[in-house]
């Protein structure tokens, strides 16, 4: 069975709510409904061959950061327990939750389709890459500050570290090794990013950011304001 993979950002709810149903659509493909963290909930989508129960919810305790399905699994990044669950989508159960402990506060979550890791970055300035068959972390590299999105590509994951204005780039140096091999320069803030991994690109939204702005009481703010009409999408590639 090929596999199938979505990632879903829980940051951005409502976009999911609405976006991914018109997508399944239009790809011909029929989804399946999980729920997450406190009721809401996520989308995931399956090979129209596959059966999934989509009346029965998916129940666990934890801040949801981020959610990926490799099929015929879904894996969450839990924050505030610092764990990933794994949720067996074809029974509706939670087959699986293991710590990924030294992480603390995991937000983004990507994975490597082939060999079957996951990749986390974390609040404390490192990234977790886990063995979600065994529920063992497999290496600790370390990354920048302001991370939250992480994105893989051709046998490397990128964390995007919007307080350092980098990012950080780590590759199986050897069979079991994963170690940091380059840091990219990018801008302040561009802490979200997603690979395109047929053109081999990166993507981090970003903004320009100015002195702090001054309050109503007349004093200065503590951090950078951002300058109006500077979005834009900053692209990485080789």
């Amino acid at each position: 069975m090929a596999r199938v993979a979505l990632k879903v950002d829980c940051d951005t709810f409502l976009g999911t709510r609405d976006g991914i149903p018109r997508l399944l659509d239009i790809l011909g493909i029929e989804p399946a409904v999980i729920h997450l963290n406190e009721g809401h909930p996520a989308l995931a989508h399956h090979a129209i061959s596959a059966e999934f129960d989509t009346t029965k919810p998916i129940k666990f305790e934890g801040t949801v950061q981020k959610v990926d399905w490799m099929n015929p699994h879904i894996y969450v990044n839990i924050e505030d327990k610092n764990e990933i669950v794994e949720i067996d989508a074809k029974n509706a159960l939670v087959s699986k939750r293991y710590s990924i402990a030294p992480c603390d506060g995991p937000s983004g979550l990507t994975f490597d389709l082939k060999k079957v890791h996951l990749y986390s970055v974390c609040s404390n300035k490192m990234m977790i890459v886990s063995d979600p068959a065994t529920g063992k972390v497999l290496a600790t590299p370390a990354t920048g500050a302001g991370t939250d999105g992480v994105a893989f590509d051709d046998g490397y994951a990128f964390s995007a570290n919007g307080g350092d204005s980098n990012i950080t780039m780590v590759g199986e140096t050897s069979p079991g090794k994963f170690e940091v091999v380059g840091t990219i320069a990018t801008t302040r803030g561009a802490r979200t990013i997603a690979a395109d991994q047929k053109a081999h690109k990166l993507y981090l939204p970003a903004q320009e950011f100015g002195p702090p702005a001054e309050g109503k009481d007349g004093k200065k703010g503590k951090n950078p304001a951002s300058i109006p009409d500077s979005f834009g999408i900053l692209v990485v590639g080789r």
